[in-house]
C-alpha cells in the first residue's frame, strides 16, 4: 500500500516513467524526470549538512521546484540519512 508521496512517485517511475507527473502552464515533467530532480534537491540539502530534525523554510510560489523541494525534504532526504 502506498502511503507517502515519494512512494507514489517511485512506484510511478517503475510503472510509467514517461507519463506526465507534473504540469505547470506549458512545462511538464515525466515521473522519471521529477524523480531525478527530487533526488538532486535532496542531495543538495544533504550537502548543506541538513540532518533529520532540522527545520527548513521554503517560499511556496506555484512552481515545479516547490513540489520537488517538498518531496525531497519530506521523504527522500529522510531515506538518504537511513543509508
Amino acid at each position: 500500500m502506498i502511503t507517502f508521496v515519494h512512494e507514489f512517485i517511485s512506484h510511478s517511475v517503475q510503472r510509467s516513467p514517461e507519463a506526465i507527473a507534473l504540469q505547470v502552464k506549458n512545462i511538464s515533467l515525466s515521473y522519471a524526470q521529477l524523480n531525478e530532480k527530487i533526488t538532486k534537491v535532496a542531495q543538495a540539502y544533504a550537502s548543506l549538512s541538513i540532518t533529520c530534525g532540522d527545520r527548513i523554510g521554503i517560499y511556496l510560489a506555484k512552481n515545479q521546484e516547490n513540489v520537488q523541494s517538498i518531496v525531497a525534504i519530506g521523504n527522500k532526504l529522510k531515506e538518504m540519512f537511513k543509508n
